[in-house]
């Protein structure tokens, strides 16, 4: 055994070295994670949505993850069971209807939707607000009760959900047309534009699906949307004056990112000139690698709940929202880097029929990446026209040419003892 030791402690250089090498080519080579367009088609990718849902549930159920989600930010506790089962309902609506993933999809989606309905969720609220609850709330439920519906065959849809759907829909047109403005306060005298975009992107889900009854309200809100653009981007902004909509802060990466996946469901050419402003205002690349902005470039500004950690100008919450948007925007070259990225530095681990990023320590984070991945392009024109790269074919060699130099400086000091320890042997 000693003699053993002794050949380890001998070798202990070399065995280092091959072990920090491999290392380093695994993380590298995470770059190359296979990402394609739609996960309905591809049963690996789809099969990997499914192990990080699974992830979800078991944190929800074992660990209190929406209890501790809720001490981060204060919609924690709605949004871990939100994403979770409107990542089922979206991902149902991509699969074969009664196919077992199917089938697993709208009991999941029930669940979390049972969530959100209970007395305990809306306590997080405030009852006296119009609508009740705010347009966080509502809007969020009606989109995901939507999304449920849409999932389900016509002849088989659930109607008492239809007809909840329908009348939180009554609900937020009314709260729009009351008010005259396009944006509704989510917390007394607090209104962030994102949060009701949802219900209105609500009530064109419901004209897709049913009789079309929320025409003439989503033609007048986008007007009024139109003229309460950020003056300094043209994007929607961050958050408005409660009571008369105008800027009162402007766009931001984070609420962009958010707002542009459901303002193509609304208006897909309106959606579309925002997108273009988007990605040359907050996306960029960094050693190779795209990213988003927290805030528009050659600005800056300070981290917060929305914006989560701010590096370099770089915003953790709005570059994992934005493979939502690029991928709900047909922008393949975008989405597929940004996963690939994601797959490389969100240290993803497999087990027990789960996937969990970040070591599992902040399961909202891996709910936001979830929703993100089962997006898919809403667009009826079909129209495929690409974007404007954002990536170069050599995005990653900036990376490898990083990861190369600090495996070098890492492994210096151990040539030159090396050396040291040879030339002092020759001398003897």
């Amino acid at each position: 055994m000693s003699r053993i030791i002794k050949k380890i402690i001998q070798y202990s250089d070399i065995i280092l070295i091959i072990f920090l090498s491999i290392i380093f080519l695994l993380v590298n080579s995470r770059m190359y994670y296979p990402v394609e367009q739609s996960y309905a088609e591809n049963s690996r990718n789809r099969n990997d949505i499914i192990l990080q849902l699974n992830f979800l549930r078991n944190e929800i159920d074992s660990c209190d993850a929406a209890e501790k989600m809720q001490h981060v930010f204060p919609e924690g506790h709605f949004f871990t069971h939100l994403l979770y089962g409107l990542t089922w309902a979206e991902l149902c609506t991509q699969v074969p209807v009664e196919s077992e993933i199917w089938k697993k999809g709208q009991k999941e989606a029930y669940w979390a939707l049972g969530m959100l309905d209970s007395d305990y969720s809306k306590n997080f609220f405030y009852d006296n607000l119009d609508p009740p609850y705010g347009a966080f709330y509502v809007s969020w439920r009606t989109w995901f009760r939507g999304m449920l519906l849409k999932s389900q065959p016509a002849e088989k849809r659930d109607s008492i959900q239809s007809v909840i759907f329908l009348n939180d829909c009554i609900t937020l047109k009314n709260a729009f047309e009351k008010k005259g403005i396009p944006f509704i306060q989510t917390y007394p005298n607090a209104t962030w534009p994102a949060d009701f975009i949802i219900g209105v992107a609500a009530l064109r889900l419901h004209d897709n699906i049913f009789e079309p009854k929320f025409s003439d309200a989503i033609t007048a809100w986008l007007k009024e949307c139109k003229k309460r653009l950020d003056p300094k981007t043209g994007l929607i902004p961050h958050s408005v004056n409660p009571n008369t909509g105008y800027t009162a802060e402007g766009a931001r990466g984070s609420s962009q990112s958010l707002i542009l996946r459901f303002l193509y469901v609304i208006d897909e050419d309106f959606a579309k000139e925002q997108y273009l402003i988007f990605k040359k205002l907050f996306v960029k690349t960094l050693f190779g690698l795209p990213c988003v902005r927290e805030y528009p470039i050659n600005t800056s500004g300070i981290k917060d709940v929305d914006s989560g950690p701010v590096i370099f100008g770089i915003g953790a919450s709005a570059t994992i929202v934005s493979l939502g948007s690029a991928r709900t925007f047909n922008d393949y070259n975008l989405a597929k880097s940004l996963e690939q990225t994601f797959e490389t530095f969100g240290l993803p681990r497999r087990h027990d029929s789960m996937k969990k990023y970040l070591f599992g320590n902040l399961p909202i984070g891996d709910a936001f990446l979830v929703w993100a991945k089962v997006a898919t392009p809403n667009s009826t024109t079909n129209n495929k026209k690409p974007y404007k790269k954002t990536v170069s074919w050599w995005w990653r060699v900036p990376f490898h040419l990083l990861s190369a130099l600090i495996l070098t400086l890492l492994l210096l000091p151990f040539y030159f003892i090396k050396r040291i320890s040879v030339n002092n042997r020759v001398r003897l």
